[in-house]
């Protein structure tokens, strides 16, 4: 089951929270997002701020100041991405001693597709520090716990992500995939295949034996290097 994204949403215009609201569910799947919306930034300060993983917050909040609130909410929850709403540019500079990840300016219809390149970076980093991978299927997308994969498999460049418990199918390179998920224990095999060392039971031959049965091969230009991190892998240098 998919991690969701849990999304919090503070702005005095419900108009605008709902806005958001819809832009962020037009990006992917609804089921994805869990959202919490707030029509005052004290509401959101007495909640449990560490439970946020990206944090919409307009900057005029009535009595209180955006700014003053985002502060607070990164003494608390220092990793949630979170994005200024504002409708004057001129807050931007005092809000940048906060280190936001991004400002966007209303109206947000007229600015849909900034929005949603922004949001999806702010997705892309939210994912890496989370050691889980955003991937686009026929169906939307999916998050993948990057420990969750066995092994990825390239056929025609379709990639094919086989799981412990489900196998899911998108399009793709192999190498677009190596040198991100190198640092977590994977190593290639073959031209077509990449690898995550702690499914691995033994190297034999030009075979990759895996535990759940399934036999991987190796191609003579990567034998040395898959010997060589496997062998670290069980020393406990790898993860």
């Amino acid at each position: 089951m998919n991690k969701i994204i849990k999304v919090a949403i503070c702005d005095d215009e419900l108009e605008i929270a709902n806005e958001l609201h819809d832009l962020i569910c037009k990006h992917g799947n609804q089921e994805k997002y869990e959202f919490f919306i707030y029509d005052n930034g004290n509401d959101l300060l007495l909640s449990d701020l560490k439970l946020y993983d990206m944090v919409f917050l307009d900057i005029e909040l009535g009595d209180m100041c955006g700014i003053d609130v985002g502060n607070e909410l990164k003494k608390v929850n220092k990793t949630a991405i979170l994005f200024y709403v504002t409708n004057h540019a001129n807050y931007i500079s005092e809000a940048l001693r906060q280190t936001p990840f991004q400002f966007i300016l209303k109206p947000l219809q007229a600015k849909e597709k900034l929005f949603i390149e922004e949001f999806n970076r702010g997705l892309k980093k939210l994912l890496k520090e989370r050691n889980v991978i955003n991937v686009t299927t026929n169906n939307g997308n999916e998050i993948i716990k990057v420990q969750s994969i066995q092994f990825i498999e390239c056929l025609n460049r379709k990639l094919e992500f086989h799981l412990q418990d489900k196998t899911i199918y998108t399009s793709g390179k192999i190498k677009d995939l190596k040198d991100r998920l190198l640092p977590y224990g994977f190593e290639q095999c073959h031209v077509s295949y990449l690898l995550n060392l702690r499914y691995v039971s033994q190297i034999k031959g030009y075979n990759v034996y895996l535990f759940n049965g399934d036999i991987l091969p190796i191609s003579k230009r990567y034998l040395t290097t898959i010997k060589e991190s496997f062998a670290k892998y069980l020393a406990g240098i790898l993860i």
